[in-house]
């Protein structure tokens, strides 16, 4: 595996990062890879020890003074029981001059599809066992929202947060925050009556890059927005990142019920997209994201992907009023 070859993460050089290790990894001659892997929203580093292979991940955000790994952590350290995610191994903070959070996990062969219609049907299968454990597992201290609107009011407060934290005089962060607003104030008027909500857990970021699928089992990979809500809005958000509408069977949608719910939920779960997405752009435009991960071109195919999802879901929001319409009508 062969990603983006990087010099320096917050600061730190691989044979940096190998010393502060491996008295955490309590593992000497370890070897750190300069290549990032993954996405966009952490820095992952390969870690080689002997025939070990390990995964560190970085925050994305700079300056960070509390541990955004320990919350992810404790999931995963109940969810690696029923083999829904890596084996987590430790988190903390490195022994830098800066403190910086990481967290480690043991590496999972596998293959990461670039999207669903790479998928084959045994991959589908095994995706939606996934799912449906997921869907049972009862973690506890793991964020709850009761119904729709309170998910997107967190989505909402993470944006503002990261307003508070800005001192850039860019025209564009005003611009972003007022269109984010205009799309809650929409969804809002409807989402609460209109979704099907149960409470169930939920993996929060269910994308292809974010599943390991080996020959018996899928694994799932960045748990940082678990939470309770709806765990059929992990299949719809699934659904919404391709480009081209999917056609192939989705899983866990046999009876017409279920389907109705998850397309009704595609809404929220392009909210969720178009949110995430105007928050790291609000933190790029003010300095808070790690340098590997805020260059031009990322950003531009972050504005691009921002301007295509809130298209799409401007089309959605004119959709229901037009029903909404015809049905008071």
């Amino acid at each position: 595996m062969r990603g983006r070859p990087v010099k320096k993460v917050h600061g730190l050089r691989p044979k940096d990062l190998e010393r502060l290790l491996e008295s955490e990894l309590q593992q000497s001659h370890l070897r750190v890879r300069g290549s990032l892997i993954g996405g966009m929203a952490n820095i992952n580093l390969l870690v080689f020890s002997g025939s070990d292979t390990f995964i560190l991940k970085l925050p994305g955000l700079k300056g960070l003074d509390t541990n955004p790994f320990e919350y992810e952590f404790s999931i995963c350290s109940t969810m690696v029981r029923d083999s829904l995610c890596p084996q987590p191994l430790v988190t903390g903070f490195l022994p830098d001059d800066l403190g910086t959070p990481f967290i480690v996990y043991r590496y999972e062969v596998g293959t990461v599809h670039s999207d669903l219609q790479s998928m084959s049907p045994q991959d589908l299968v095994l995706l939606a066992e996934a799912i449906q454990k997921l869907r049972q597992q009862r973690p506890p201290d793991v964020r709850a929202y009761s119904k729709p609107s309170e998910y997107i009011e967190g989505w909402y407060r993470k944006i503002q947060t990261a307003l508070n934290l800005s001192e850039s005089e860019s025209p564009a962060i005003p611009s972003m925050f007022h269109a984010i607003e205009e799309l809650r104030g929409s969804l809002e008027t409807f989402v609460d009556t209109t979704m099907f909500w149960s409470g169930s857990l939920m993996h929060g970021d269910l994308r292809p890059s974010n599943i390991v699928f080996q020959e018996r089992r899928a694994l799932l990979l960045d748990w940082s927005e678990c939470s309770y809500g709806e765990s059929l809005l992990d299949i719809a958000y699934l659904l919404s990142e391709p480009k081209d509408e999917w056609t192939g069977q989705v899983p866990m949608t046999d009876s017409e019920t279920t389907r109705m719910r998850v397309d009704a939920l595609k809404t929220l779960s392009l909210m969720s997209a178009v949110a995430w997405t105007t928050e790291r752009l609000i933190r790029i435009e003010s300095g808070q994201v790690e340098n590997n991960l805020a260059g031009p071109q990322l950003t531009k195919a972050m504005s691009s992907y921002l301007q295509i999802k809130t298209e799409m879901l401007k089309q959605r929001i004119s959709m229901h009023i037009i029903d909404t319409k015809d049905e008071s009508s």
